[in-house]
């Protein structure tokens, strides 16, 4: 199982400025080199607007509850 810590998600989205969408999160993410499970992460959620780093560490933890996979 892959540590999705706060700080891991806000090293992962460095630079992004809020609210944001989850595409725009994908962007940074990819920019910022993370890797193929938090990429994974960041693609399961769900598409909307994400008001800040606590909206987004939330939507990870609730998606990585579900057991989602990853949206192809």
């Amino acid at each position: 199982m892959s540590d999705f810590s706060g700080e891991r998600i806000a090293a992962a989205v460095v630079g992004v400025h809020f609210p944001a969408r989850n595409w725009e999160l994908l962007a940074w993410a990819d920019y910022n080199g993370v890797d193929s499970d938090m990429r994974r992460a960041l693609w399961a959620l769900p598409a909307g607007n994400y008001r800040d780093l606590a909206d987004v560490v939330a939507a990870v933890a609730a998606t990585s509850r579900r057991g989602e996979p990853p949206r192809s």
